[in-house]
């Protein structure tokens, strides 16, 4: 019994490979940088300047401007053979709802002609996911338990992630090619997530056996990261460089559950080891980033390359829970919250192109790996701890759509698309029917996939400037505009 519950966590742990959370090319920002897949780190021509490179800002001819739009997003989630290899051992979940974006205005003072600033407010990252399978049956289901038993149970894991950014933007211009400039963000980080599984028999014998797990962690920090950003620019070429800081810690707080509980009347063991700690130190880190790219007029439009780059990540310790003995196994345990992120490289290009004075056309596909250490590698006990990051599979994505240049708008049409698939450990068969019982075998795998869809609508309205210029004199002048 004892063997069969260690492969049954096995699969459990598994399940927790779900989330884009060691992934930072997911969200794209601004009405035409979403059409181009992040690929205009050195050609971004709206308010995702204050996000991509805050040097273009003084280098865009209209900046005085706000950013208002509406994606719809339609995310699935399949857990192919997760229980075996039938078809009612696929999970299936779906969501439909509104999609992370970008609100940014920029304004000028008349007096810094070589001045530009900016502001903005994004969703860096918003995951939600819930999965839950169960198993009931009859039948000589586990070899090690003579005769036929009842068995029950299953396993259930809920995820969820958000992370806002809040920032202003400088830029500088000191040439008219050359522009400079830099973004703050203060960050919110929240996130929690558990794992849950309980499994129980009924035997022949009499005997009821028992097996429970449950992990939880709940984590928030406030932090803030700086983006300098240079470029340049000529009649064909733009060329742009950036470089984030990792986040520096302000304040945080969370929390870690552990609770394991056994009975195992064959060998009269039984087990019982429960903590739970609040209010604990958290010191959540990211990785620093340098990125480039250009854009380059051709064959009647502009090609946009770029490229990021995000640096290694020791292994660290997130939070960790004070260590006890487990109350029935005197086991030394210490609970804590780990991470531990590798050197990745993304890239992305597109192109866009004027079709006539009013539409503008836009494709582009950009890649979105993952940082996160396959299992294997990582340095810490399954048993006590938990990874923050384990989405190991690469994202590919692809987006298209068109502009209208409008009397004094610009509004976007377009479509996104990103998907995964990779394989996950599948050590267990549960039992489909009396014939056929839970089974294990090690070289079992099930397969993970991940799709999205998002539908963007975007508007872009230019600030009438007798507007901007009695507001710029309100706030630097006031009552002496009368």
């Amino acid at each position: 019994m004892k063997s069969f519950l260690f492969c049954i966590l096995l699969i459990f742990c598994s399940i927790l490979i779900v989330a884009q959370d060691a992934h930072f090319w997911t969200e794209q920002y601004g009405t035409e940088s979403m059409l181009l897949s992040n690929s205009v780190i050195g050609s971004v021509d709206d308010l995702g300047a204050v996000y991509y490179n805050p040097g273009r800002l003084g280098l865009i001819e209209n900046p005085a401007f706000v950013i208002t739009g509406k994606i719809y997003q339609l995310s699935k989630t399949s857990f192919q053979k997760l229980t075996g290899d039938t078809p009612d051992a696929t999970i299936r979940r779906s969501r439909f709802g509104g999609a992370p974006s970008l609100m940014a205005g920029s304004y000028k003072i008349d007096k810094w002609k070589k001045h530009h600033f900016a502001y903005a407010f994004l969703t860096r990252r918003n995951i939600d996911l819930s999965v839950k399978s169960s198993v009931d049956s009859f039948g000589d289901e586990i070899d090690e338990l003579p005769g036929n038993e009842y068995l029950s149970g299953g396993i259930e894991l809920n995820k969820r992630l958000k992370e806002e950014w809040f920032g202003g933007t400088w830029s500088y211009v000191p040439v008219p090619d050359i522009g400079l400039g830099v973004t703050g963000f203060a960050t919110v980080h929240d996130q929690e997530a558990f794992q849950r599984m309980q499994l129980q028999t009924y035997t022949a014998e009499g005997n009821t056996e028992m097996y429970y797990n449950f992990k939880r962690y709940d984590f928030s920090q406030l932090g803030l990261l700086l983006k300098f950003g240079f470029a340049w620019e000529t009649d064909k070429l733009s060329v742009g460089l950036t470089l984030t800081t990792p986040t520096m810690h302000i304040l945080g707080k969370g929390a870690l559950e552990y609770e394991r509980f056994g009975t195992y009347s064959s060998s009269g063991d039984q087990i019982y080891e429960k903590n739970q700690k609040e209010k604990l130190k958290v010191r959540y880190r990211t990785p620093l980033a340098i990125g480039g790219g250009l854009g380059y007029d051709i064959l009647g439009g502009k090609l946009h390359i770029s490229g990021e780059y995000y640096h290694k990540i020791n292994h660290y310790t997130i939070m960790e829970g004070e260590t006890f003995w487990g109350q029935s196994s005197n086991r030394e345990i210490t609970p804590l919250l780990s991470d531990h992120l590798k050197s990745i490289f993304n890239y992305g290009f597109g192109y866009s192109r004027e079709i006539n004075k009013t539409i503008n056309f836009y494709l582009s596909y950009s890649s979105d790996y993952s940082s996160a250490i396959q299992k294997s590698d990582n340095t810490y006990d399954t048993n006590n701890g938990l990874m923050l990051s384990t989405h190991t599979s690469k994202v590919n994505h692809w987006a298209g759509g068109i502009v209208l240049e409008l009397n004094r708008s610009d509004v976007t049409f377009g479509v996104a698309h990103a998907m995964s698939k990779f394989p996950i450990s599948r050590p267990v068969d549960f039992p489909e029917n009396v014939d056929h019982g839970l089974t294990i075998n090690p070289d079992e795998t099930a397969f993970i996939k991940w799709e999205r869809w998002r539908f963007i609508v975007g508007i872009s309205v230019s600030l009438l400037e007798d507007v901007a210029t009695r507001l710029e004199k309100k706030v630097l002048s006031p009552g002496k505009d009368k």
